[in-house]
């Protein structure tokens, strides 16, 4: 459980800092988002694979595979909530 916390934490903390920054004027809508798609094009697919790594249900080889968008999310994350 509290891996899971942290997890999520770690996901969706930049999101938050970044809409945040960006609702107060602190960035410009440019810099918002650059760091949106930063966010969901780069450091969320690295976050996604390095915790299904550490899970065990990936492999080294399957790293290209979280660029694509929604395959890990699609694949894993929907997957074990509908077995619920």
């Amino acid at each position: 459980m509290r891996n899971t916390i942290i997890f999520y934490l770690v996901t969706i903390l930049p999101l938050l800092i970044s809409v945040y920054l960006g609702k107060f004027g602190i960035i410009s809508s440019e810099e918002f988002v650059l760091l949106l798609l930063i966010y969901a094009f780069i450091y969320r697919p690295i976050a996604d694979y390095s915790r299904l790594k550490q899970k065990g249900l990936i492999s080294k080889n399957e790293f290209w595979k979280s660029f694509l968008p929604g395959y890990f999310q699609l694949k894993y994350f929907f997957t074990s909530v509908l077995m619920l």
